[in-house]
């Protein structure tokens, strides 16, 4: 449903200016690795959201990796859930982005340990989600809206996703 001008410029007064980055934390070589139960890193993430907020900024972009999700759901709830609570007590509001075509390494996203950054090039290890090969087959399509239906479903109810949507 979209907002009236007057609703729109309610919940711009409630919630002030977002001052955001993207954030990919600093020890992961992408999102994989960021998500993984075996590779998540929350006190970095933590110590890295505090100075965020303390330079200023009250909103961070993610980028959720299907695949840890499909390979392990409850892990993956348990990471991201995780993340945003920590998010939260930072005072740093959340926009998860679902899908992302961005291939710069041109690698296809793969679970388990990643391989390490080749040195001197610019996002060596990043892959895109879900992955042109899962992306591009019909078999996945009802997967990835159950991948959809199943984030949204889970953390749309967070109390500050709820402040953001001007509940």
């Amino acid at each position: 449903m979209r907002w009236t001008e007057e609703k729109a410029n309610e919940w711009q007064r409630k919630t002030g200016w977002l001052f955001g980055f993207n954030y990919v934390i600093s020890t992961a070589i992408n999102s994989t690795e960021m998500w993984q139960k075996e590779t998540y890193d929350r006190e970095t993430i933590k110590r890295e959201l505090d100075v965020g907020a303390e330079t200023g900024y009250n909103s961070c972009r993610v980028f959720l990796q299907y695949i840890v999700w499909e390979n392990e759901r409850d892990g993956f709830f348990e990471t991201f859930g995780d993340f945003c609570e920590i998010a939260r007590s930072s005072g740093i509001s959340v926009m998860p982005i679902l899908f992302d075509d961005c291939a710069f390494a041109g690698k296809e996203p793969y679970s388990g340990k990643q391989n390490p950054p080749v040195p001197g090039i610019h996002n060596s290890g990043w892959t895109p989600s879900p992955g042109n090969y899962i992306a591009d087959n019909s078999e996945k399509e009802q997967d990835l809206r159950d991948y959809v239906k199943n984030i949204i479903g889970a953390f749309a109810e967070v109390e500050f996703i709820k402040k953001y949507k001007g509940e």
